[in-house]
């Protein structure tokens, strides 16, 4: 699966390299929030938290193009929706892998400081 459409994504942006980078950073420096706070709910078992950041996170993913991260986002967003630890779990630790690997995609393609 590609980690990303950068190419449509930057066409979208009307190749403006700027909003480009800013919008990524921002969505990366959220996510760094919302992780620790998904392990946390997580721990608490509060699958409404969980699924909503999950949610925010598929958004965000989506709207860039981030299309791996996306389903990982997905797949954890339907996980606590359903209550599923097991699933829940399973979800959170491939958002993580998902995300560290879309943060290395774009430390080697846009060369922007993470």
């Amino acid at each position: 699966m590609m980690i990303m459409n950068l190419d449509g994504f930057i066409q979208e942006m009307d190749n403006d390299i700027e909003d480009v980078n800013f919008i990524i950073s921002e969505l990366i420096s959220t996510i760094v929030i919302q992780i620790p706070d998904m392990e946390l709910y997580l721990k608490n078992e509060d699958y409404s938290s969980l699924s909503r950041e999950a949610h925010s996170i598929k958004g965000g993913a989506r709207n860039i193009m981030a299309n791996e991260l996306a389903l990982s986002a997905e797949e954890l967003e339907v996980a606590a929706k359903n209550l599923n630890k097991e699933g829940s779990i399973a979800g959170l630790e491939g958002l993580n892998l998902a995300f560290n690997r879309f943060e290395n995609f774009i430390r080697e393609n846009l060369h922007i400081t993470l």
